[in-house]
């Protein structure tokens, strides 16, 4: 019995001793360098190095919206989770921080109110400013207007993209996926259109089959209609 007690305690005693944070396995095919990572439901960011040891740590007042980003100056560019606003759903975000090396906040913005809410992930860009992924919100009847049909939902929400001058907090340009639709149910409508000859544009009536568990489509669920990461 002894016997097992004391190989019980080595073994606990060398994995406390050789892991830390996020590291399990430490190869010779690992390539070299620093993992940065923040757990979902955490304020917490971490940098840490192939054997586990934490580089750096930075703690923010919000839990992670699904992504971050160290920055070649060594901050930290980091999505929040924050509520207020009417959307509700998987990826949600709502803003982005920058902190110092030292852990201080020099930067936020929030992207968050009762027509648009930011979601899933952020893309610093080589000038400086940041591309944002956001959801906006059309009603039931502004769907319809653009050739929806047979809607289970009051609302639907799709993908838009903001780029955004970090100096001036600027929105400088936009991508918005409902200037990209096309449907052929209604012929009176601008955006009609035979679908398999437009490949370029997003029919709004698409639908994946019923028996299909993460049908997202504006004919279900809570408005989350493309649900781009």
């Amino acid at each position: 019995m002894k016997k097992y007690i004391l190989i019980y305690f080595l073994l606990c005693s060398f994995i406390s001793f050789s892991q830390t944070v996020g590291s399990i396995l430490n190869s010779e095919e690992s390539l070299n360098g620093y993992t940065l990572f923040a757990p979902n439901t955490s304020n917490t960011t971490y940098l840490v190095n192939n054997c586990g040891k934490i580089i750096n740590t930075w703690e923010s007042n919000y839990d992670v919206g699904l992504s971050v980003y160290l920055l070649e100056n060594g901050n930290l560019l980091r999505t929040k989770k924050i509520g207020g606003s009417s959307f509700i759903g998987g990826g949600i975000g709502g803003g982005i921080e920058e902190y110092n090396w030292e852990g201080e906040l020099i930067w936020e913005y929030n992207y968050a109110n009762d027509s648009v809410h930011h979601h899933h992930d952020i893309e610093p860009l080589p000038n400086g400013n940041i591309l944002v992924l956001a959801w906006e919100k059309k009603t039931a009847s502004e769907a319809e207007n653009m050739g929806a049909i047979n809607l289970s939902t009051e609302e639907i929400w799709p993908e838009h993209i903001i780029e955004l001058d970090k100096n001036t907090n600027n929105i400088v340009w936009e991508w918005h996926a409902w200037d990209h639709l096309i449907q052929d149910t209604d012929s009176s409508l601008p955006n009609y259109g035979l679908i398999s000859e437009n490949p370029h544009r997003i029919n709004i009536n698409y639908k994946k089959p019923n028996n299909n568990p993460n049908n997202l489509s504006p004919l279900n669920g809570n408005g989350d209609w493309m649900h781009a990461n």
